[in-house]
This record gives structure tokens, sequence and C-alpha cells, in this order.
């Protein structure tokens, strides 16, 4: 969350906890503990803490605790058809020696896998089990 989503988040939560605090001290503290939780995530959290056990006042290691363990959608990307890696977005190499290795097609389904080394080559030899041969 960024700072001014903290603050509204803060300010909302003290809509329904009046003895929280709102101000300066407060705003930097939840924000440091809750820098890397989306404004929504924590307000799904919050409400979670309010219906579960809202008899006390949330700490901000209450919402982080729920906002981690709540479940996140996965987004589904469709397929788009290629040549290449044949709509995987995997390209799994095969080299002179033998020696196998994997990376990401440069074509969109290949986005979807940020950590690996996109491939690039101008012609492309498949074996039996798809896998590219120079």
């Amino acid at each position: 969350m960024r700072e001014t989503e903290t603050k509204a988040f803060l300010e909302k939560a003290k809509g329904i906890y009046s003895r929280m605090s709102s101000n300066e001290f407060a705003v930097e503290i939840w924000h440091k503990v809750l820098e890397n939780v989306s404004y929504d995530k924590c307000y799904k959290a919050l409400i979670k803490y309010i219906t579960d056990d809202g008899s006390h006042d949330p700490k901000p290691g209450d919402i982080l605790r729920i906002a981690q363990s709540t479940y996140e959608e996965i987004i589904k990307r469709e397929r788009t058809p290629c040549d290449k890696c044949r709509g995987t977005g995997y390209i799994f190499l095969i080299g002179k020696d033998g020696h196998e290795s994997a990376g990401a097609c440069d074509c969109e389904n290949g986005q979807a896998n940020p950590g690996l080394p996109v491939i690039t080559k101008f012609s492309y030899k498949f074996d039996g089990l798809g896998r590219v041969t120079n």
C-alpha cells in the first residue's frame, strides 16, 4: 500500500474502532508493516478480522497475518498460437553435447514466465518430444 492508501485504510478502520489512531505516527507504523500488501487485500483482511473476532482494535500484525493467509485469485491467461513454443510459453533446448535447458519463448505466452531467460532463435528444428535441437 502507498502511504495515502494506508491513511485511508486507517480512516475506514477508525470508523469501526473509534479508539484507533490515524495520526502521522500511526500511519507511518501501519505503512511500514503493510507496505507490501495491496489496499484491497488489507481491506478484505479488515472485514475478515471484524467478522471473525473483532472484539478489540486490530493491530498491524493482525491485518498482515490475515492478508497473507487469504487466497488470491490466479489470473488465467489465454494462450496464443505460436509455432516456436506451441502455445506453452516454454522452449526446451538440447545442445550438441546432449545438455538440456529451458527458457521462455519470445511470444506473448513466454511473457508469463518472467524468471526464465528468453530464447530467440532464427530457425527451430524439433525432435520427437518437441524439444529444439541445434
